[in-house]
């Protein structure tokens, strides 16, 4: 079982749309998993709808509730999901941060990738998937304050690894990229310049298209399979999956 965790403690990076669209790709590698640990719960409205409807979410991991109860089919072969809604708030606490690791432990036989969707911030909810993680992935912007932000969440990373943990590597991805406007273009080159090395391409450009089929409830290869954006997404999430020892071909 290999674990992709995606984080970034900032909103409106595209992080979740990111991880459905890994998760749909890494699907037809293998059995997959999604865990969706951000309250807001945009992955859990685009795959079921309303998640108030679910009684049994992501936040019940955190009171010692079975993982295995918690999985839900989706639409898709392969594809599992454990949905969230906003109770996670009130279950959890620096005390249970374990739970998750123990959870897929459990199950560490029955599925060949782990996706899991984090909330943008530091607490511990994301401490709880960082200390299970093989693969970290940030989605970023090219935005004025992307190396102070990236700077605090790769320091909490440091710090977990020398605790022993599993995280084999962190890995960046540029999205929603304006290429032709000067400001992200400069911002860009600062990126290339200090975090070059950590950047998994190609750069995800920001595209109606990506955002028309979230819309829609498509990933972006149902919507529009010929587009570049999705031959890029298609690209970069093969590139991920690279960084674990797979790829779909």
């Amino acid at each position: 079982m290999k674990k992709f965790v995606f984080a970034n403690q900032k909103g409106g990076v595209g992080k979740t749309t990111l991880a459905l669209n890994f998760a749909w790709y890494a699907s037809k590698k293998g059995k997959t998993l999604f865990i969706d640990l951000d309250p807001q719960s945009t992955a859990t409205w685009f795959m079921f709808g309303d998640p108030m409807k679910f009684d049994h979410t992501s936040g019940q991991i955190y009171k010692g509730y079975p993982i295995r109860n918690l999985i839900q089919k989706t639409r898709y072969n392969d594809f599992f999901m454990i949905p969230t809604n906003v109770d996670q708030e009130t279950t959890m606490n620096t005390k249970n941060i374990p739970l998750l690791k123990a959870g897929l432990n459990e199950i560490s036989n029955e599925y060949d990738i782990v996706v899991i969707d984090t909330r943008p911030s530091i607490d511990s909810v994301l401490l709880s998937a960082l200390s299970c993680a093989d693969f970290v992935i940030i989605p970023m912007r090219p935005e004025q304050f992307v190396l102070y932000d990236f700077k605090a969440l790769s320091n909490l990373i440091a710090e977990i690894k020398q605790k022993n943990y599993s995280i084999k590597s962190i890995s960046l991805v540029i999205n929603n990229l304006k290429k032709r406007t000067k400001a992200h273009s400069i911002l860009l080159r600062n990126i290339e310049k200090d975090l070059g090395d950590l950047i998994i391409k190609p750069y995800i450009k920001d595209s109606t298209y990506i955002t028309e089929a979230t819309m829609y409830n498509q990933m972006i290869e149902e919507f529009n399979p010929s587009s570049l954006e999705t031959r890029d997404i298609r690209l970069l999430c093969n590139n991920i999956l690279k960084i674990g020892g797979s790829s779909t071909g």
